[in-house]
Order: C-alpha cells, then structure tokens, then sequence
C-alpha cells in the first residue's frame, strides 16, 4: 500500500505545475454545486413550510356545515369536540342596480358568482381572505365589500368603483318570477 501511496505522490507533485488551473477549477465546480445544494435544501424547506404559516394567518375553521334547521344549533352546541356554532336567521341576496343589471345580475342568478356576507366575522377574523389588489373591506361598514379575481372579471367591475346595491329577502328570490329589476329591494346601498 505504501508503494501506491508513493507513486500516487510522486505522480502528483510532478503534474501539478501543469495542471493547478484544472485542480482549481474542480475544487471550485465541486465548491459551487455543494453551494448550490445546500442552498436549494433551505429554500425548499421555507417554501414547505411557507403554505402552514398563510394557512395559520387565515384562523382556518375546522370544519363548515350550512344547515337550514337553525332548531337544531342548540344540539350541535353539545356534540363532542365541537367549540362553536353560529346561527343564521336572516338572509339578504344581493343584486347591482342601476339603469340595466341584467348583466351582473345573470352571474348571480345562475351561480357564477355568489354573493356571501357575515355579521360574526366570517371571512374577516375567521377563514380571513388574502387580498391580491386593493385592501380588505372595513368589517365596521356595510358599504364595501370584497370580491374574487374571477368575479370581478365575470362582473365587469374593479377595484374602487361604487356599485349601487339592492339586497332582497330569501322569500324574494326563491319566487320563479324573480326579476331583480322589477321587484323593489328590502334595502339599497350603495357599495364600494
């Protein structure tokens, strides 16, 4: 074995003047992948853990159930593991006014887009929404509102216009004859 060591030796010391450029540039390439490696673990690492830190900054619900039988939150407040049940009594449906809301009013009426509202924070302290353009609507007036990139698309709206608002009751929609613009609204707004 010394015998190998030797020679390898040998060898070494009398190509070295002739070839340094070609050891330096291996150490150099062997340097930069293992930079490069070590530095894509990291990132990898902070992008796996970037979904679990947005997912704790929305206050995610565990689980969402929408029943109509608000008789029965009473007895969903006493199951195991459940911590909190809201009630809905009242339901308003919005729909654009204005001198022709029939364009707008087509996407809401075939479901498009939907048009959801809260008073216990829904949205805006539970299951929080990531605002992309704009800023989030003031939970404290009931003039703004906020809505999806595919809806403002499909609505022809943007960001900072005023949309005048009419808002019927449930009984009011539920009718076959339902036409947003020949029945008056239980209430008017107008929304930004």
């Amino acid at each position: 074995m010394s015998q190998v060591l030797r020679v390898s030796w040998y060898w070494f010391r009398a190509t070295f003047a002739g070839r340094w450029t070609s050891y330096l540039m291996i150490i150099l390439l062997v340097g930069a992948v293992g930079g490069i490696a070590i530095g894509s673990v990291g990132a990898a690492d902070r992008t796996a853990s970037s979904f679990n830190v947005f997912l704790k900054s929305t206050n995610p619900s565990d689980m969402g159930v929408i029943l109509y039988a608000p008789n029965l939150s009473a007895e969903l407040e006493h199951l195991p593991l459940v911590r909190h049940v809201d009630t809905v009594t009242y339901g308003l449906n919005p729909f654009p006014k204005g001198p022709n809301p029939t364009r707008s009013s087509r996407e809401l009426m075939n479901g498009e887009v939907a048009g959801v509202g809260t008073l216990n924070g829904e949205y805006i302290s539970q299951d929080k929404f990531a605002v992309v353009d704009g800023r989030s609507a003031n939970p404290k007036k009931a003039d703004e509102f906020v809505m999806t990139t595919s809806a403002v698309r499909l609505m022809g709206w943007h960001v900072g216009e005023t949309i005048p608002m009419a808002f019927y009751t449930n009984a009011q929609v539920s009718k076959t004859t339902f036409n947003p613009a020949k029945v008056k609204p239980h209430l008017t707004l107008p929304c930004t």
